[in-house]
């Protein structure tokens, strides 16, 4: 955004001095009023431009200040975009591997993890809750009497929690977490599938901006030559002035819609 800013400051002032020549070409007859009117609205549109820039850097200081847990003010700034040291071209090999510090990824698995628990706990539910061995190492008293009623069936007694009389609702608990497991893994594998799905995005992303950089890079400076051509001709009443400024409104948008692809390029990294 500062460099935004500083491009089109530079575009008002080189506009705001066209409209001076402008107005002095109008004055003494060699420009229409046409050409004036194409000049002010130039130096309106940049005037706009700027406001528009200077509240998204207000915006995006107090966003960095509360972020920073602080209150909203002024950020300090480094050095200017294109000064900064490039971000580095991605290693070769990097493992996939790497997508298990994924915040998501590790919530799924952990969630699965969980799941695994719920159906183990579940099923634990059939069985008896009882001591084995009493305080003298051998066959407790609740395990004795287990079976001891007729026919060797379960007698529940006070020490003992016995499930035979609610295996409906246990078995419901089971077939409830073994679906939730399911649930878990489904979420589980399209998570990881996202993530390397993602990943791909980016990686393309990556090649197409640089792509895309190189491309725009050229194409400013051609604007930029063809503005200056522009500003001699219509200096030398050659050309029209119209045509000069058209190619300057051509070379700030280029040099803007660069600086965007730029700040993407770095933010891809």
């Amino acid at each position: 955004l500062d460099l935004e800013l500083e491009i089109t400051r530079h575009a008002l002032q080189i506009r705001e001095d066209s409209l001076a020549l402008v107005q002095l070409r109008v004055d003494n007859g060699y420009s229409s009023e046409l050409d004036l009117r194409q000049a002010e609205v130039l130096v309106q549109s940049a005037r706009t431009a700027m406001t528009r820039l200077e509240l998204q850097v207000e915006q995006t200081e107090n966003q960095l200040d509360v972020l920073l847990g602080r209150n909203p003010g002024p950020i300090i700034r480094g050095r200017p975009l294109l000064e900064k040291q490039q971000a580095p071209t991605l290693p070769a090999g990097l493992p996939s591997t790497l997508l298990d510090r994924r915040p998501d990824i590790c919530q799924a698995e952990q969630q699965l993890i969980a799941s695994h628990a719920l159906v183990g706990a579940a099923r634990t539910a059939y069985f008896p809750t009882l001591s084995l061995t009493s305080s003298s190492g051998f066959e407790s008293s609740a395990l004795h009497n287990l079976f001891s009623g007729v026919a060797g069936t379960w007698l529940a007694g006070p020490a003992i929690s016995l499930p035979i009389f609610n295996t409906g609702s246990i078995r419901a608990g089971v077939l409830s977490a073994n679906a939730q497991q399911q649930q878990a893994e489904f979420l589980y594998r399209k998570t990881v599938q996202q993530a390397f799905r993602e990943v791909a995005d980016s990686l393309a992303e990556h090649r197409k901006l640089a792509e895309l950089r190189n491309q725009q890079e050229r194409l400013v400076e051609m604007l930029r030559q063809s503005a200056e051509l522009a500003d001699l001709h219509a200096g030398g009443g050659v050309a029209s002035y119209l045509d000069y400024l058209d190619s300057e409104r051509q070379l700030l948008d280029a040099q803007v819609l660069l600086v965007q692809i730029q700040r993407d390029e770095m933010t891809n990294i």
